[in-house]
């Protein structure tokens, strides 16, 4: 199913509705650049580490539920929240576009084959 988004621009943040699919989809999603700035896969898992990090979890649980899948465009590096036992839990996704910093996705889930990617440089025109 192709999914079609609404986008609201904001300074340094989007928020991204679903116009389609189920529930989950149409929820607004906020999705901005990965603080601390990350531009490596390794910084990715770094971010979902510490931000899992619990006296109950080991960082080798962590790194074993944190997934990557590599695409034409860059890669999703995901993390299941639900394995580590948070509720409501689901999956956490970054986009790492190549060339490009980490974009934190939330629990925006697409169909990430089909997923195009287009850089705007500052000043240009918008998408």
């Amino acid at each position: 199913m192709r999914h079609l988004l609404e986008i609201e621009q904001a300074d340094g943040w989007a928020t991204v509705i679903g116009l389609n699919g189920g529930p989950r989809d149409k929820k607004p999603h906020v999705v901005r650049p990965l603080s601390p700035t990350a531009f490596t896969e390794q910084e990715i898992v770094e971010y979902f580490i510490k931000s899992a990090s619990t006296a109950y979890t080991s960082r080798d649980q962590i790194k074993n539920l944190i997934s990557t899948t590599n695409y034409p465009w860059g890669k999703v590096v995901s993390l299941n929240w639900t394995a580590l036992g948070y509720a409501p839990g689901g999956t956490e996704f970054c986009m790492l576009p190549n060339d490009g910093c980490a974009i934190s996705l939330g629990h925006l889930a697409l169909d990430w084959a089909t997923v195009k990617v287009s850089s705007v440089q500052p000043g240009g025109p918008g998408i």
